[in-house]
């Protein structure tokens, strides 16, 4: 099988810039690297292949010669002297160290988890809230280096400052932190006094949280930055906040949608009211007028639109969009009689398919009112 040009095998111009042929390796080399393709031959060739094709062209020596000789300028062997994998790894073990994002790797400082209690009314409308963190922050005394004032801290000797150590496996190689400055790339020879050389404290600080209106239980806020600082001035982590709403007495919350339950009379069913509905509001619950119907069923729902939950839209307070409230209806049904309440019942019975209207006077007597 004839060799594809070292530029068609990273997919560059014949001028493209340093920088170009190590990103288009850099590329090469993520999507076939043996880690990633364990037991696939072609996958482990095509990584050979543009292994030396970049060992050729970012050379300048090698690439002029190549570029005017073609394969016998560079050298004319198959892999470049890459006898194995483990040679591959050994001759290109910088840009290796470099594949995700150049230089030393910085870790992300550890994420914060908390949960944080809120009033349905809170969850429905919004709310700011104070948080008390407990987490790390750059020790004063020696500004966050972990060493005595006046002394620096020095390059670790293990990693040579890179906060990982490479271990090889046959064919694979793997990073791990390094256990001697563990990931830091440093370490302090005279500890400072306060923080003994770690270069942080802790610290309970308090942070304000905004609560969007609408946010339902389970819901989680990312606070970014608010974590444990990173190592070496690196990113820090994230604060990740769980909301926990109260249940309510009255309503449940189904999305955005509330549901509630209200009882009637027998007479009030069977001859329509109207009721006062309490609906939950930013300035405090307001009465909403509920028509029931006559002849309004056992477990019918009746619904007042606009009256639920604020569509969650990341602002604090109510939302002009809101979901519904749906009422349901229970019957409340005598559990004793009189002799004569229970005369008219049987009266009314016998009155059978008549009109509600011609049975109104009777429903009133037996029951009383209608509203």
């Amino acid at each position: 099988m004839s060799k594809r040009d070292y530029y068609e095998v990273l997919g560059v111009a014949k001028d493209a810039s340093g920088d170009e042929i190590k990103k288009a390796y850099r590329k090469l080399a993520q999507q076939f690297h043996p880690d990633r393709n364990p037991d696939d031959h072609q996958a482990e060739e095509k990584f050979k292949e543009a292994a030396e094709a970049y060992s050729v062209l970012s050379d300048p020596d090698k690439r002029a010669a190549f570029d005017r000789y073609g394969f016998q300028g560079a050298g004319g062997s198959p892999f470049q002297g890459f006898n194995s994998m483990d040679d591959i790894f050994s001759n290109l073990g910088d840009i290796f160290g470099d594949l995700f994002g150049g230089g030393r790797v910085r870790r992300k400082g550890e994420d914060i988890v908390m949960g944080l209690e809120l009033s349905f009314q809170e969850s429905l409308f919004g709310v700011q809230k104070s948080l008390s963190v407990n987490r790390q922050v750059a020790c004063e005394a020696c500004h966050g280096t972990g060493a005595k004032d006046g002394t620096a801290r020095m390059v670790c000797e293990t990693c040579k400052g890179q906060g990982q150590v490479a271990l090889r496996q046959g064919f694979f190689m793997f990073a791990q932190t390094c256990p001697a400055c563990r990931g830091e790339g440093s370490v302090v020879k005279h500890k400072c006094s306060s923080c003994k050389g770690r270069g942080k404290v802790q610290k309970t600080e308090s942070l304000k949280v905004t609560i969007p209106a609408g946010i339902d239980h389970g819901r989680t806020i990312r606070l970014t930055g608010k974590g444990q600082p990173a190592p070496d001035n690196g990113v820090a982590g994230d604060l990740y906040v769980t909301v926990e709403v109260k249940p309510h007495a009255d309503f449940e919350r189904d999305g955005v949608d509330l549901h509630t339950e209200r009882t009637v009379s027998f007479a009030q069913a069977a001859l329509g009211t109207q009721l006062e509905i309490a609906v939950p509001a930013e300035e405090g619950d307001r009465k909403e007028p509920l028509q029931v119907p006559a002849g309004t069923q056992p477990g019918e729902i009746l619904t007042l639109p606009r009256c639920g939950v604020p569509h969650m839209d990341g602002t604090q307070g109510g939302s002009a969009r809101r979901g519904d409230l749906h009422v349901h209806v229970r019957l409340q049904v005598p559990t004793s009689l009189s002799s004569e309440e229970e005369a008219l019942i049987r009266q009314l019975a016998e009155l059978g398919g008549q009109s509600v209207n011609s049975k109104k006077g009777l429903f009133q007597k037996i029951f009383g009112s209608d509203s």
